[in-house]
């Protein structure tokens, strides 16, 4: 089977301007990023390009030869362009662009008016073109993020089969004997469709990237508002209802395989007294700075809370009574040894700490904080700078830092 010239030519015009008005739709109905534009136009031009170039004998030489195949080529200069948008890369340099263009319009001028020669043009065309496919196939391979680089990869790989399609139309040209059978060629009646068919695989790849990369940003923005639910804005920390929603879950896993789990509280010792002397931005200063260390002095998997005013909390999973101690006092130590400096003056302070582990008598969460919250209470009562350690039978070990 063999299509002719003309029919060839009708579907270069009519499938390439047909994905453009699908792109302006797309892009007026739904999210699209820098790019996006120059493919819709690259395709239009394209289109553009291939209908004059299918009007030669019913409309002047300039117009079917000169504009009409520098409109397709200029498509591909905003294909690129559009590739280096779309991945946020610096752009090509432009006057090599620019350069290979001119030259081009100068090489057709010359080849249509001065020295007539079709098998030149086509030879030139296809080399032009596969100038002007290759930085766009590296850019694809080589510069998207990791979460696009299989499609994008995919477009690369149709734009080489296109590059190959243009070396063998340009060589099998250069073979003939007759010019005049360049355009009724069996064989470059194949070319034409198949290059047909990869500027139509390569705009629904661009549909792909722009939809991937909603979906990426819709994920992230996701993520950003779990994040700003679940997190203290002041200290960075896990707020309470993500405390408790975790720790709940931590307690019960704890439960069921008989594993050790402890609750620290800690409030920060005369933290009023602070605030009142240097204001409520030094107070703020400190639990940040407070919130820095805890998470240093714990271990990765352990949950760290601000659950209000300058109190926090730590689940320390896996950690029995004497575990949970040791890292009680580590962080206490380091509190104390680590001042705030705030506007050239250092804001020293200190912890009280009250500790509670599971028991088989602890009915839920309620209970363990509750027993290290009495706990706390019971070391500020005794003066602050204390860990102390509560029992199921309300006794409490207490122990003051040195």
């Amino acid at each position: 089977m063999m299509l002719d010239a003309k029919t060839i030519g009708l579907m270069a015009t009519l499938i390439p301007s047909a994905l453009a008005v699908a792109m302006w739709d797309y892009r007026r109905t739904r999210k699209t990023y820098p790019g996006f534009e120059q493919w819709l136009f690259a395709y239009l031009f394209f289109g553009m390009g291939y209908l004059l170039v299918g009007l030669r004998e019913n409309i002047p030489a300039f117009f079917s030869i000169i504009a009409g195949n520098c409109l397709a080529v200029y498509s591909l200069v905003l294909m690129n362009k559009g590739i280096n948008l779309f991945f946020e890369r610096p752009p090509d340099r432009q006057a090599m662009f620019k350069a290979l263009f001119l030259f081009y319009f100068i090489f057709q001028m010359y080849f249509t008016y001065i020295q007539p020669d079709i098998k030149i043009r086509v030879i030139l065309l296809s080399t032009f073109f596969i100038l002007m496919i290759t930085p766009s196939i590296k850019h694809l391979y080589k510069s998207a993020p990791p979460y696009l680089q299989k499609i994008s990869r995919s477009v690369a790989f149709i734009l080489l089969i296109s590059c190959l399609l243009n070396a063998f139309r340009m060589l099998h040209v250069a073979g003939m004997q007759d010019s005049d059978n360049v355009f009724s060629d069996p064989s470059l009646s194949w070319y034409s469709l198949l290059f047909i068919a990869c500027i139509i695989s390569i705009s629904f790849y661009f549909f792909f990237l722009n939809s991937a990369r909603v979906e990426r940003d819709l994920e992230l923005a996701h993520q950003e508002l779990l994040e700003l639910a679940n997190t203290d804005p002041l200290t960075g920390l896990y707020n309470r209802r993500h405390f408790f929603e975790h720790a709940t879950a931590e307690l019960e896993r704890s439960e069921r395989y008989g594993l050790n789990l402890s609750i620290l509280i800690i409030d920060i010792d005369i933290f009023k007294k602070i605030n009142d002397d240097l204001g409520h931005a030094a107070g703020d200063a400190l639990l940040a700075h407070a919130a820095n260390i805890f998470r240093r002095q714990v271990r990765s998997f352990d949950l760290v809370a601000r659950i209000g005013g300058d109190e926090f909390v730590i689940l320390l999973a896996e950690a029995d009574e004497n575990k949970a101690h040791g890292i009680a006092k580590r962080i206490q130590e380091a509190v104390e040894q680590s001042p705030l400096l705030y506007e050239g003056l250092y804001v020293k302070t200190q912890l009280s700490i009250g500790l509670s582990s599971r028991s088989e008598k602890d009915e839920d969460l309620g209970s363990l904080i509750k027993r290290a919250d009495k706990a706390l209470y019971t070391a500020k009562d005794l003066g602050r700078n204390r860990i102390v350690t509560a029992s199921l039978e309300g006794r409490a070990q207490i122990q003051t830092l040195q």
